[in-house]
């Protein structure tokens, strides 16, 4: 008898140990999944940021030749709305992403990857691309899924190639009392987010305040809609290509910068 006891404890022990054993190793696999396709969607963000950012240097370059205003405007449009809508940036992104594995854990696959808040501002001589999607984990439960983002974030090409230079070149922007040294320091990359009306009362910036109208783009009275606001801004916007969410920055050498003092973030401790 309690041979028999004993043999049968061990089964039901295996039966309950090994189901949660498998769970473990699906969910390992979804973690480095969620890496793997994160990276590749990068790399495919980049390779479509590349040649819309001499696209956008030729439509500027068109502007500052033509005699002819309304064709410029046309460009302009043309550029700035149409070849750089979402559904541009998401048929590009069909035509040349080779990795089908990564498509079929992305929840809609190629197609379910939203351009939101991705600019070609020739205004401002820059170009971003902002890429948001869900991906699926890898386990017989579909309501598990993860939203992950990739940003790109380029100034239009110029075609000059000046002088080699020795001097340390760092990061500034307009008004600003700090000085950057990589361009992708956080304080300098504005992740923006859609945000749905019932919830700007409960979100708090990255220094605890609450968020307040745009005086740019914001009638001071929130409406149901969408409104967007970024992680260390302070106001909310109505317009995602409102000019409170973009920020020119500038490379200039170090010995340029004056009394500016180094980021907290990237330039050490002072």
């Amino acid at each position: 008898m309690l041979p028999g006891r004993k043999s049968g404890s061990v089964s039901i022990e295996a039966a309950l140990v090994l189901p949660v054993f498998m769970i473990c190793i699906l969910g390992l696999f979804s973690i480095l999944n969620y890496l793997r396709v994160y990276s590749s969607m990068l790399s495919q963000i980049k390779a479509m940021g590349d040649p819309i950012a001499v696209y956008g240097y030729a439509v500027e370059l068109t502007e500052e030749e033509t005699d002819n205003a309304d064709d410029t405007g046309i460009l302009k449009f043309l550029a700035e709305y149409i070849l750089f809508s979402e559904g541009y940036l998401s048929s590009v992104l069909q035509l040349q992403w080779e990795d089908t594995t990564g498509q079929d854990t992305i929840v809609g696959g190629a197609s379910g990857v939203s351009f939101l808040g991705s600019v070609l501002d020739t205004q401002e001589k820059e170009v971003s691309i902002h890429a948001h999607y869900q991906v699926q984990a890898i386990l017989p439960l579909d309501v598990l899924q993860v939203s992950l983002s990739n940003h790109y974030y380029s100034k239009l090409w110029t075609g000059y190639e000046g002088e080699a230079s020795t001097e340390e070149l760092v990061y500034i922007t307009a008004n600003s009392e700090v000085y950057h040294l990589t361009e992708s320091c956080s304080y300098l990359r504005l992740s923006v987010r859609a945000v749905a009306a019932d919830q700007l009362s409960g979100l708090r910036n990255s220094s605890g305040a609450r968020y307040r109208s745009c005086s740019l783009c914001g009638s001071g009275t929130v409406t149901a809609g969408t409104y967007y606001i970024t992680t260390d801004g302070d106001c909310y916007h109505t317009s995602s290509s409102c000019s409170g969410l973009k920020r020119t920055v500038y490379q200039v050498p170090l010995s340029q910068v004056g009394e500016k003092r180094p980021c907290s973030r990237c330039g050490g401790s002072g």
